[in-house]
């Protein structure tokens, strides 16, 4: 069985948000795919970013002086995929820096970077930057992909940004949370694409099951899941519970929304091949924040074609990094 991995974490520590979890390098990903190919399954090529500790990047951010030196961080990642001819460097830029767009064009110079990521996670920033510090911009020059990790704010911006640049591919990560504004996106727009990293981690079921509470308190709210996903999102309210602020809060606790709610991650997956087309689609793992092994099981044992799973799994993965 072939697989292509669009979406692979490196050079971060502690990639398990309690605690305890083991640094994210590319030799161990490496390690982890020698242990598939015995089982049949084997990873052509893979996109590699500096994601350094999850989360530090969101405090604060001065340009001059940043947290986390993306550049020392891209120079160890770049460097490294050099020396292997099956794993894409993709460069890690913040979306805050005004210098982003000279950081890409550094690392297509120096390590022959083959994609772009950025993650907007919670910085309260609008998409419309990427336009700004010409990150498009030199993604379009040098024709590479730009691989979005967008949360539920401004997502009806980051819309905007992929219909004003045709000329760029967008790879929305981690199946854009099911967000009604890039679902939408991917499928009125060629230039638009999912990847389906990290769909069976807890913070994907804690994202969607949050997205749909809000939308639930808030009709008008433009932050929501399609509603092609809405009626696989069971949350377990308390029984004949008014939704008071206290309740609500309750339910937007991080630990009490994984207890509290369930996905069905394989009608997730067919759900979202019907609604948009597996062209649209590419498998990511997201390693080693989520173990690649338990996303290929779902996704191979879903009621979707062999050239469905096929599209998802390489093909789609052959034409934007080519």
């Amino acid at each position: 069985m072939k697989i292509k991995d669009c979406h692979v974490h490196a050079g971060g520590e502690d990639y398990d948000p309690k605690g305890g979890g083991s640094n994210s390098t590319i030799e161990g990903y490496l390690d982890k795919l020698v242990d598939l190919g015995k089982k049949d399954v084997f990873v052509m090529d893979s996109v590699a970013f500096a994601q350094p500790v999850p989360y530090a990047w969101l405090a604060d951010y001065e340009p001059n002086f940043p947290l986390i030196n993306y550049g020392l961080k891209n120079d160890e990642i770049g460097s490294e995929c050099l020396s292997y001819d099956n794993m894409i460097f993709a460069v890690m830029v913040d979306p805050r820096d005004y210098r982003a767009g000279m950081e890409v064009e550094r690392c297509v110079k120096d390590y022959d970077a083959g994609a772009v990521k950025v993650h907007f996670g919670c910085v309260m920033v609008k998409p419309g930057v990427l336009e700004e510090y010409e990150v498009v911009k030199t993604a379009m020059d040098y024709g590479l992909p730009l691989i979005i990790h967008q949360g539920p704010v401004h997502s009806s911006d980051l819309k905007d940004v992929i219909m004003r640049n045709g000329a760029v591919d967008f790879i929305i990560a981690h199946l854009g949370f099911l967000d009604d504004n890039i679902v939408k996106a991917v499928k009125d727009y060629d230039n638009a694409f999912l990847d389906t990293s990290a769909f069976t981690h807890d913070n994907f079921k804690y994202m969607v099951s949050q997205m749909s509470i809000l939308k639930f308190i808030r009709k008008d709210s433009d932050i929501g899941i399609h509603e092609s996903f809405r009626d696989l999102i069971e949350i377990n309210l308390p029984s004949k519970a008014k939704l008071t602020d206290v309740i609500v809060k309750n339910l937007l606790n991080l630990d009490n929304l994984y207890n509290s709610s369930s996905i069905n991650l394989e009608r997730v997956i067919e759900l979202m091949v019907g609604e948009v087309g597996s062209q649209k689609i590419l498998f990511g793992s997201d390693e080693a924040w989520s173990p690649l092994e338990g996303q290929l099981s779902i996704i191979r044992d879903c009621s979707i074609s062999s050239v469905d799973k096929d599209n998802i799994f390489f093909r789609n993965f052959d034409r934007l990094f080519n």
